[in-house]
């Protein structure tokens, strides 16, 4: 269990904008959108991880605005 003051300084985190480099943890509400993301690549391919391919202008991530193609995709 988080404290308090640990709740809050993640849940300023959970809605800061992503920063080259460093791992950030977002949650998108979908609002009975799709999610609207094309990704590539996996373990089993060249790339060695998920990365995303395009944004799709009319879903979920793209009104969010904090995913690019390109971002790193680690869970």
């Amino acid at each position: 269990m988080l404290s308090d003051s640990r709740k809050k300084s993640f849940s300023v985190e959970r809605t800061a904008a992503i920063e080259t480099g460093r791992e950030t943890l977002i949650e998108i509400d979908k609002d009975g959108k799709g999610l609207g993301l094309s990704i590539v690549g996996g373990s089993d391919t060249v790339l060695g991880t998920v990365v995303i391919h395009e944004v799709y202008p009319d879903g979920a991530a793209a009104h969010d605005g904090r995913l690019k193609p390109g971002d790193q995709v680690l869970e």
